[in-house]
């Protein structure tokens, strides 16, 4: 049931790999960012981050693994090339004996605008 209910999560959640790569992804990572559902396997972190982002990537993934969980703020890019700032909140968990990166995403659009 679990499963099922965080695909319909009004926030964003996706699976990545260490290295990265996106594995898998909530049905709304589709409406907010915008890409069709065959395109999960091919993306990477770097794809779903603004230029401004991707500068802070490395130092981001450093501390989710450091820490085992951790918030920050960032942009991201849709597939149209729109940027939008979003919290994140990842940790890393073990499934099937594998390490990976959950990421729980709000889009803050709102929040900002509010200033």
């Amino acid at each position: 049931m679990l499963e099922r209910v965080a695909h319909y999560a009004n926030n964003v959640i996706m699976v990545f790999s260490l290295d990265g790569r996106l594995v898998e992804a909530s049905d709304r990572f589709f409406d907010l960012y915008g890409y069709p559902r065959d395109a999960v396997s091919g993306l990477a972190l770097t794809d779903l981050r603004s230029p401004v982002g991707v500068e802070s990537l490395g130092s981001d993934l450093h501390q989710v693994k450091e820490q085992g969980c951790f918030t920050f703020e960032t942009e991201h890019r849709r597939c149209d090339g729109t940027v939008f700032p979003v919290e994140v909140s990842s940790r890393i968990v073990e499934l099937d004996g594998q390490s990976y990166v959950v990421s729980v995403v709000r889009d803050i659009s709102p929040l900002k605008a509010a200033m």
